[in-house]
């Protein structure tokens, strides 16, 4: 079709109902501005400003001016920037800062921009006490491992107590240290199996990654651990001193022998130290070696019982890597401190070995 436009007449009896351009709805603004349906009734502008007044049909009103942002249709609008209260503030107008707030302690809040407060905790250096009040829950976290640890004397003890029923004549002061010296090797099983879990099941489970993300340096988190380790060795050294005297004095006055240790109380204090000191460094070697709870008991179940047993029968050959023949060189006057010196750096290098492990490992 060509030509202009037409447009088409209106209904019969509704003139204008397709007016000129400009004009919308069935006729043109009402008295009060608007537009449509309700500008035939006088209905007020539904903005609650005045339109203006009303003019021949196919007139256009002006356009308003539309009121400032957070203020109603017809109040009083302010300089730029300000706002009633309650309403939301002008975007063209300053940009106003919250006052400083105060934190639930008390204190007022931190500066704009300054680091939230659980960042700057973050950011600060974990001190080692807790790293090591971390470990020591880590030793006790478990309901069996509390009944290891509390069963552990229990066996220890027991062993020096039955060696001592079968057997009390004991008329050398040597020979009333020995019990000590087999229960150091087998008697501290469970102990030692708790120690184990602690460093070895770290790595097996990974809940090692939470003390490396808290803490980065290994050799700290290790350095914690053995501070734990140590704090075992110093409670076990001082109750075995306390204690295993006194089963020995019970069991010799009982068989009418004269109790000996009481003489020489430092050289008591001596082998303890040192056979305590040799079976937690050869324990703590295999869980450094070996990190896997499972492998690591095995070993250590299955190696220390062995070399118990095999000192005790060919002491010239095994005593070389018997973690224990330095102690067993204090107590028997026959030993030779060669094989007692070329054991303890047998086991030294193993455990630094494992410690070089440790800082490659990885923990992922």
């Amino acid at each position: 079709m060509t030509g202009p436009y037409t447009q088409p007449p209106g209904p019969p009896g509704q003139s204008g109902q397709y007016g000129p351009p400009g004009q919308y709805g069935p006729a043109g603004p009402g008295p009060h501005g608007q537009y449509g349906p309700a500008a035939q009734h006088g209905a007020p502008s539904p903005y609650g400003a005045p339109g203006p007044a009303s003019g021949p049909i196919g007139t256009v009103a002006p356009p308003q001016a539309s009121p400032p942002y957070g203020h109603p249709a017809g109040a009083p609008a302010g300089p730029p920037g300000t706002s009633r209260p309650g309403a939301y503030p002008d975007p063209a107008g300053p940009i106003l800062t919250r006052p400083p707030q105060h934190s639930p302690t008390g204190g007022a809040g931190r500066a704009a921009g300054a680091a939230p407060d659980w960042a700057t905790r973050a950011a600060k250096r974990t001190g080692f006490h807790t790293l090591v009040r971390v470990e020591l829950r880590k030793l006790v976290g478990t309901r069996s491992d509390r009944i290891v640890l509390l069963l552990a004397p229990v066996l220890f003890f027991g062993v020096i107590a039955g060696i001592v029923a079968v057997d009390p004549s004991m008329p050398a002061v040597f020979e009333q240290m020995l019990p000590f010296y087999v229960a150091a090797q087998i008697g501290q099983l469970l102990l030692h199996a708790a120690l184990i879990k602690l460093v070895a099941g770290e790595w097996q489970y990974k809940s090692v990654q939470p003390t490396l993300l808290m803490q980065p340096s290994r050799l700290r988190y290790l350095l914690a651990q053995g501070s734990v380790l140590g704090l075992v060795w110093l409670v076990t050294t001082v109750v075995s001193f306390a204690a295993y005297p006194l089963i020995v004095e019970a069991a010799t006055t009982s068989a009418h022998f004269g109790y000996l240790l009481g003489h020489r109380l430092p050289w008591v204090l001596a082998v303890i130290a040192v056979a305590l000191f040799q079976a937690l460094l050869a324990s703590l070697a295999i869980a450094l070696l070996v990190p896997n709870t499972a492998g690591a008991l095995v070993a250590y179940f299955l190696l220390m019982p062995t070399l118990t047993v095999a000192q005790a029968a060919l002491p010239d050959v095994f005593g070389w890597f018997a973690p224990l023949e330095l102690s067993r060189y204090l107590i028997t006057p026959d030993a030779d401190v060669v094989p007692g010196v070329v054991s303890g750096v047998v086991w030294l290098s193993l455990f630094a070995i494992g410690v070089i492990q440790l800082t490659q490992r990885d923990a992922g």
